[in-house]
């Protein structure tokens, strides 16, 4: 079932110590002059083709205080790297994949981090060298907060146990196996090069040992098809995550599965006004419904937000995008900041508020949908095309990447600063 509760937003103030909801819908074409726009977006640190390229994964604040997160290309072996950056803006590049040709190349997730004070995440190519036609089927690997001692703990080898990561994996701690999809393999679905297969689900110890291929994904009508962002662990103790393709319109899906790899879809996607093709995980906030982002449909065809009701198995529409001034295409796993708001990203959008750019947006939006704003453009400068979603950092600020723009237009670590508006 789905519900769409408003494609307008209201006109707010809002800061991270708490938000003033005023009653007035306004086009979502027309700028707001209440807030400046321009500003709050601060380029921290621009990328440049030896530092990494092409950032489209989010950050995570590691237990020294420092943000870590990884680059898709670039480094010294163009494989893609592993940074570190300070609060203030100091950047470390801790390591360069594809350093041999079992090493993990071109990462396309973030990182988590676990009790043993390693960071942990997948690469979506490299690993075995003889697999999926010499460039490897991705990788599973673990490296200390330094960048020493990375080790590869598990190499994705062929169609049966999965390949191409586009996700990171999720730390279970009911049975303390981390969990993640391969976007690809799996014995379902027809081949078409080296995507073959319907993707899986998997799960292996931090150590590397009991590496399984918990569930095949198998299309159609029935289930999901593609799956992309991280699992999540919900209060249930049940993972929950997405399908960019499969289900009854073959649009994406809403799954669930247990750790004994049953599996469900418990949401088909129609393509219409409730959204089509997620391609961020999910969040679980505090009222306990889940959240996420499509890249499309919604009346527009720009992406929606959305919540699911784990007790009714509803999804209901808090956001349509409309583009303009408006957000366009989100593809952001939110985040619920202190004050309790849902802040996010979009790709796209932006462009009536500067009349030159299209660049994407930061946003923020109440659970139940009642308020929604715009609070900052990316205007090239401070960056361009955010894919991922934000940290807020213990200082309050929120930190982010983006994929393109700054001053070597190649990209950007930015902090956001929502008291500037």
């Amino acid at each position: 079932m789905k519900k769409i509760i408003s494609a307008l937003y209201v006109i707010s103030t809002c800061c991270l110590s708490g938000c003033q909801i005023g009653a007035t819908a306004v086009d979502s074409n027309t700028p707001d002059t209440r807030f400046n726009l321009a500003t709050g977006i601060t380029s921290l640190y621009p990328f440049a083709g030896g530092s990494g390229l092409f950032v489209e994964t989010p950050l995570m604040q590691a237990n020294d205080g420092n943000l870590y997160g990884t680059s898709t290309s670039g480094g010294g072996y163009g494989s893609g790297t592993i940074f570190k950056i300070s609060l203030t803006g100091t950047k470390t590049l801790i390591y360069n994949f594809g350093q041999n040709q079992t090493d993990a190349a071109y990462p396309r997730a973030g990182l988590i981090q676990l009790s043993d004070n390693y960071l942990y995440g997948t690469s979506s190519a490299g690993g075995n060298p003889n697999a999926c036609e010499s460039n490897g089927c991705g990788a599973i690997y673990k490296i200390s907060l330094t960048g020493q001692n990375e080790q590869i703990i598990y190499a994705f080898e062929s169609r049966s146990t999965g390949n191409t990561p586009l996700g990171g994996v999720t730390y279970n701690d009911h049975d303390g196996f981390l969990y993640g999809t391969a976007s690809a393999g799996g014995i379902n679905c027809a081949e078409s090069g080296s995507q073959i297969g319907c993707g899986i689900v998997f799960k292996i110890k931090p150590d590397g040992s009991d590496y399984a291929v918990v569930h095949q994904f198998a299309g159609g009508n029935n289930d999901g098809q593609q799956p992309e962002g991280n699992l999540i662990v919900a209060t249930n103790g049940v993972l929950y995550g997405i399908t960019s393709n499969g289900g009854t319109n073959n649009v994406g899906t809403i799954y669930k599965i247990e750790s004994n790899g049953n599996e469900a879809i418990v949401y088909s996607f129609e393509s219409g006004s409730d959204g089509a093709y997620p391609g961020a995980g999910l969040i679980q906030a505090s009222d306990g419904n889940l959240y996420g982002t499509t890249n499309y449909g919604g009346y527009a065809n720009q992406g929606v937000v959305y919540k699911f009701d784990l007790n009714n198995q509803q999804e209901t529409v808090i956001k349509t995008f409309m583009g303009g001034n408006d957000g366009a295409n989100p593809n952001c796993t939110l985040v619920q900041a202190n004050n309790g708001l849902l802040y996010g990203t979009t790709i796209q959008g932006g462009a009536a508020a500067t009349g030159t750019h299209n660049s994407g947006t930061i946003f923020a939006i109440a659970l139940d949908g009642t308020y929604y704003q715009v609070l900052a453009l990316f205007n090239q400068i401070n960056g361009s095309f955010p894919y991922a979603g934000l940290v807020q950092a213990s200082n309050n600020l929120f930190y982010g990447t983006s994929s393109q723009g700054s001053t070597y237009f190649e990209g950007n670590v930015f902090v956001f600063n929502p008291t500037n508006n």
